[in-house]
């Protein structure tokens, strides 16, 4: 069997707010400890910006960013009735536009990028895409779309982005159709897919009822799901040379979502170590 990251490799990073810690160090171990490299890198909500990191090859960045953020750096209080949002868009938008380098990634050329949305102008998903090709296609602004992407309902607001006279989407976080397009990367001849789930398994079921912990398992059963729903159609199709692996948390990381203080270094440090544990023996996590 060939070893994982001899064949091309699909990156696929779901959301999970600030538990995006972790990915980042998971992703960061893969790629600047181990050296894998990947054809496609598929993004939403928080995933989207550590696979921005991927796709301008800023690690060193992302790792300073994720040992030192601060919930006042990207939140700021400003709520707002129409439509429905405690927090400022602006306020988000100016922190991501200081991380995004577009010119340097179209230079770059390092992969096939999909950043993952909601259109709820539409009611689909929306998968903006950015080429390594030259004449590939190119969905510019790359902020917006990523500012779209983490934009999780009633927390931020939608972010619009109009259609050159052709009507507009309405992008909020990606996570809420719970699904990933896959195929686009299959058709271009990848045949591994690595997902970097920020949720350890313990955590899918709930010990009781209280609204913490009720309201804390919906929230990663959803984002299981998003993993669970975008396999479905290629386990479906019986592809028999296509595997999967899911890396996860060796163990619950207890951050609070929406809390980005303090805790995320450690996070990290601990993704970096999963990557070690990960790639030395990948098999236990296939699921495909």
């Amino acid at each position: 069997m060939e070893p994982l990251g001899c064949r091309p490799t699909a990156l696929v990073l779901p959301g999970g707010a600030s538990l995006g810690s972790w990915q980042a160090g998971c992703m960061y171990g893969l790629t600047q400890r181990h050296k894998l490299s990947f054809h496609s890198v598929f993004g939403t909500s928080v995933g989207a910006l550590n696979g921005c990191a991927y796709l301008q090859d800023t690690f060193e960045r992302l790792q300073k960013i994720w040992c030192h953020v601060r919930t006042s750096d990207l939140l700021k209080f400003r709520p707002r009735l129409r439509p429905l949002s405690l927090f400022s868009q602006e306020h988000m938008r100016r922190y991501l536009s200081r991380l995004v380098d577009e010119e340097r990634a179209r230079r770059l050329k390092r992969c096939w990028f999909y950043v993952v949305s909601t259109d709820i102008a539409s009611g689909k998903i929306h998968q903006a895409c950015y080429s390594p090709e030259p004449d590939g296609p190119w969905d510019s602004p790359l902020v917006e779309h990523l500012l779209g992407s983490v934009s999780i309902p009633f927390v931020l607001p939608p972010v619009r982005i109009d259609l050159n006279g052709a009507g507009y989407r309405l992008l909020i976080d990606g996570q809420a159709k719970s699904y990933v397009n896959l195929w686009p990367a299959i058709a271009r001849g990848v045949k591994d897919l690595v997902f970097l789930n920020v949720i350890h398994p313990s955590e899918l079921s709930t010990p009781g009822l209280g609204l913490r912990s009720y309201i804390s398992t919906l929230n990663n059963q959803l984002l299981q799901g998003q993993i669970d729903h975008s396999l479905e159609s290629i386990r479906a199709a019986g592809l028999k040379d296509v595997r999967a692996y899911v890396f996860h948390p060796s163990k619950p990381l207890m951050l609070r979502s929406l809390k980005f203080d303090g805790e995320c270094n450690r996070a990290f440090a601990l993704g970096v170590e999963d990557a070690d544990r990960s790639i030395s023996d990948p098999e236990p996590f296939r699921v495909l």
